[in-house]
């Protein structure tokens, strides 16, 4: 239904937006949902073809400044919508921010993944070159813990915590940066490796790194050159990294080798036993 229904919309939709802004979805938000939805069911090359006509419609540009991506009126925006919190900002720039100089971040982020954006956590020194996205998009809160120096390093793409702060910024729903990705996932897996390789590389060269050191000719590297991507670039951006795991069946892998106290039935909720008793069809989930 959910495909019925976006390609509908993708057809019924106009390109140009109805109203001012980006606020207000137009043929290319159907588009890029649908590219998303195709690539969760494995569907390569519908996801690939939707993104391809996004990508093509030449009304998006990637900005070339990572710190403008999330601001009302983004070049790279596809979709937004207006921050409604009770001060006028994102619930993310509230929450990930801290409050002042002496506070701890309430959400900090994991050294797996400062790791893949090129930092060094033992040494705290980033690499060379250095990733645009670890330079811009985390924020740094250096403290004293029990009399020991402490660096905690925070969630930063959204940057204004205070209403009186501009340029505004608008909660990112879809980015050109993220439909760059479909197409290169789409694209590896249908073994168009080159192709993915240059859509990866387009992100790289904004985040200020060197072209991409996969093996053309592997499938599997390129793939795994695209999910690395995927996590550097999409992090902190409604659990992008979560479901990529859950869809390629790495969770396990992944988070097995991170968290001592990872289980594999975590991977999915326990069915509620009300709804167990209603419908005899529903099987628990393994581990409950």
């Amino acid at each position: 239904q959910i495909i019925k229904d976006l390609t509908e919309a993708s057809n019924d939709l106009i390109p140009a937006y109805p109203s001012a802004g980006r606020l207000r979805p137009n043929q290319y938000t159907a588009l890029t949902l649908l590219a998303k939805a195709h690539l969760y069911r494995q569907d390569w090359q519908k996801a690939y073809d939707a993104a391809d006509r996004v990508i093509k419609s030449g009304l998006y540009t990637l900005e070339p400044d990572l710190n403008r991506v999330f601001l009302d009126g983004s070049t790279e925006a596809i979709w937004q919508i207006t921050a409604n919190s009770p001060n006028g900002t994102t619930n993310e720039s509230s929450r990930f921010i801290p409050a002042n100089a002496t506070a701890t971040p309430g959400y900090t982020i994991a050294p797996s993944l400062l790791t893949a954006l090129g930092l060094n956590v033992v040494t705290g020194v980033p690499s060379v070159p250095t990733d645009q996205r670890y330079t811009k998009w985390v924020g740094k809160q250096p403290l004293t813990v029990g009399g020991v120096p402490r660096t905690f390093y925070y969630p930063f793409k959204y940057k204004n915590r205070v209403i009186t702060v501009t340029p505004v910024e608008d909660y990112m729903m879809f980015r050109l940066g993220e439909v760059y990705l479909i197409r290169a996932e789409a694209a590896a897996r249908l073994n168009k490796l080159t192709e993915a390789l240059a859509d990866v590389n387009i992100l790289r060269a904004r985040a200020g790194l060197p072209a991409s050191t996969a093996n053309p000719a592997s499938q599997a590297d390129v793939l795994n050159a695209v999910m690395k991507e995927r996590q550097t670039e999409l992090f902190t951006e409604w659990s992008n990294r979560w479901y990529d795991l859950k869809r390629t069946g790495t969770a396990g892998a992944v988070l097995g080798a991170i968290r001592t106290t990872w289980r594999p039935e975590a991977a999915l909720y326990p069915i509620p036993n009300s709804q167990i008793v209603l419908n005899f069809n529903l099987v628990q989930n393994s581990g409950y």
